[in-house]
């Protein structure tokens, strides 16, 4: 797999096609989006995971993998703990939000959900697994992450990471450790350039001193996706998803909720792209998966998600007739 396929640098088509707001929202007004359920707001750590995730403090963490490609490899840095970058209301396991069913009313709802699935993915940190025995993270960097205080973190993470540059080198374990946290607490704060740059780099060291299919690569891969998203880079964006996808499935992975997660994003980035057939495709197809797992408490997020590109793409087909 060469990496440079999925991280070189692209010329940008002319014929991207422009999205107006609201579609593309900064964290600032998230908090005064309308909410589809009256229920709590739940964390991302509590999605469910096959296997059941090793938890702390009622976070959710991702089991550790094994790997052998590297001697200086410690399976202990790799772990992965979800941070939502915003507070923001979201839906319950147990409350499933029922659209009105009358225009305008039912449009409305739609187009808020669509709001919100575009924006609720969390970031991804790197733990240390010794402190998941433990109720509270012990890392100073991550714990002010999962608070949401990324100025904080990146003030606590970036001599940290300077250090290890300089005392362990640029391709040791715990320097990338702490660039794809650091990279976390640019995304935060909205330095999206910066955060890129870094998580870019990172992402880089992990496809070559990890596996690409780890998942901590693959949660790195999703901060720059976040990082694209944050800039209105959305072809970056659907290219980056397709890539993610495409290793977990031919690493043998199995339907499993990141998986899904990963698919319904990528269908919400192909509507923003107005590209209406290939987002229908998608979210058929992740819809379809979700079916047939089962009770699938997300099932309803694709559903009302295609109901919207399916609006989308009517209205685009009635808009050019009348053009014609």
């Amino acid at each position: 797999m060469v990496l440079g396929k999925l991280f070189g640098k692209k010329n940008e088509s002319a014929k991207t096609p422009r999205v107006e707001e609201p579609y593309v929202l900064p964290p600032g007004q998230m908090q005064d989006m309308k909410p589809i359920s009256s229920g709590s707001i739940p964390r991302p750590h509590e999605r469910p995971h096959p296997p059941t995730p090793q938890t702390g403090n009622g976070r959710r963490f991702v089991n550790p993998q094994s790997c052998t490609m590297h001697d200086k490899y410690d399976i202990s840095l790799f772990n992965m703990t979800l941070v939502h970058p915003i507070q923001s209301t979201f839906i319950t396991f147990d409350v499933v939000p029922t659209p009105p069913p009358t225009e305008p009313a039912r449009g409305e709802f739609i187009k808020n959900h669509f709001i919100q699935q575009l924006n609720w993915y969390p970031w991804t940190c790197d733990v240390m697994s010794e402190n998941l025995a433990n109720t509270t993270v012990k890392d100073a960097g991550v714990e002010m992450n999962m608070q949401s205080r990324f100025a904080e973190a990146e003030a606590i993470i970036t001599p940290l990471y300077r250090s290890a540059q300089k005392k362990l080198g640029y391709m040791h374990p715990t320097t990338i450790y702490y660039m794809n946290n650091l990279g976390v607490a640019l995304g935060g704060q909205g330095k999206f350039r910066e955060a890129e740059a870094i998580l870019y780099d990172t992402v880089g060291m992990k496809f070559s001193e990890i596996d690409p299919a780890h998942l901590s690569t693959l949660g790195s891969m999703m901060n720059i996706v976040l990082a694209y998203k944050g800039q209105g880079k959305w072809q970056r964006a659907n290219e980056v998803l397709s890539q993610m996808i495409n290793i977990r499935a031919a690493s043998g992975g199995t339907a499993d909720p990141d998986f899904l997660d990963w698919n319904d994003h990528l269908g919400v980035v192909l509507a923003i792209e107005q590209k209406y057939d290939e987002a229908e495709q998608v979210l058929m197809r992740c819809y379809e998966a979700r079916q047939n797992l089962g009770r699938d408490p997300y099932i309803f997020c694709t559903q009302y998600t295609l109901e919207w590109v399916r609006k989308q793409k009517a209205s685009q087909l009635a808009n050019e007739k009348e053009s014609g």
